[in-house]
């Protein structure tokens, strides 16, 4: 319970955030687009800061000991102030620290921190567990809705401060202008000729535009990994990453040999396939402890 807890608040609070927000766009040029982006994001902290308190608030009430859900609620503020920092300042080292001290930190509680919902989730709702009543054990459940919170949001923000991009639309260069000639008689213009050759060239060269698919597809992914880890269904999970390679290869193929896609392919998916192995092994940990 201690270290689901722990990922329950942060994770939750990172949702409550990504609600907000809805879409993380770069602000407008003009000031009072900078002003609504920037209330907007103050909102969805204070949502994110709500979340966490009235999580780790359950949590107290539930058993778990007070200081575990101060420290967890200040983790989840640390938590949502290196998110606003990786997405709007570019900077992701704070956001990566985080990360490997909340891997360390749930390692910690789960192994020197007992239980402290010791209950069973019946068709009577949740019950005492030394009532002989058989169910999912309460802590069981309440790590699988953080692990589904954590495989989110929160593990979207960690893919892309691994591969070092924050989720701001990269700007685009201004295209060059056609060029013109005309032919004139006198003052009287009598053709115009336009070469248009270096707009399509730029039209070509352009990179796409980023979609915005990845944050459904990502979390999808992880969450159904984590599912097969879980029922032992390795050949299906092989088979799924194969595929995955296969869908992506032409994209990749196309990259004019500069590596940069494979790259961000191999990095992208190797961070999301290890955050699923660490949610699917907190979760077996827990099953069988």
């Amino acid at each position: 319970m201690s270290a689901a807890l722990l990922l329950l608040i942060v994770s939750l609070a990172d949702v409550a955030v990504g609600l907000v927000i809805a879409t993380e766009t770069i602000p407008d040029a003009h000031a009072d687009g900078r002003r609504a982006t920037s209330t907007r994001m103050r909102v969805a902290l204070a949502a994110g800061g709500v979340v966490a308190v009235a999580v780790a608030g359950l949590g107290v009430a539930g058993g778990a000991p007070l200081w575990l859900a101060l420290v967890s609620v200040a983790f989840a503020a640390s938590w949502l102030g290196a998110g606003w920092r990786f997405t709007h300042l570019g900077r992701p080292t704070a956001l990566l620290a985080l990360s490997l001290l909340l891997v360390v930190a749930m390692i910690a509680l789960l192994l020197f921190v007992p239980a402290t919902l010791a209950g069973v989730f019946t068709t009577s709702g949740l019950v005492p567990a030394g009532d002989g009543a058989t169910g999912i054990p309460a802590t069981l459940v309440v790590a699988a809705v953080a692990v589904v919170a954590a495989l989110t949001r929160t593990s979207n923000l960690i893919c892309r401060a691994a591969l070092g991009r924050t989720v701001l639309a990269p700007e685009r260069e201004g295209s060059r202008p056609p060029r013109r000639w005309s032919l004139a008689l006198g003052t009287r213009r009598i053709a115009t000729l336009t070469d248009t050759s270096d707009a399509a060239a730029d039209a070509d060269d352009a990179p796409p535009a980023p979609l915005q698919g990845g944050r459904v597809i990502g979390p999808l992914e992880r969450i159904l990994l984590t599912a097969l880890a879980l029922s032992g269904a390795q050949a299906v999970i092989v088979g799924l990453l194969a595929a995955k390679g296969v869908v992506r290869f032409p994209e990749i193929n196309a990259d004019n040999r500069r590596g940069s896609k494979a790259e961000e392919f191999l990095v992208g998916s190797l961070v999301s396939w290890t955050l699923a192995g660490l949610a699917a092994a907190f979760l077996f940990a827990l099953q069988n402890s």
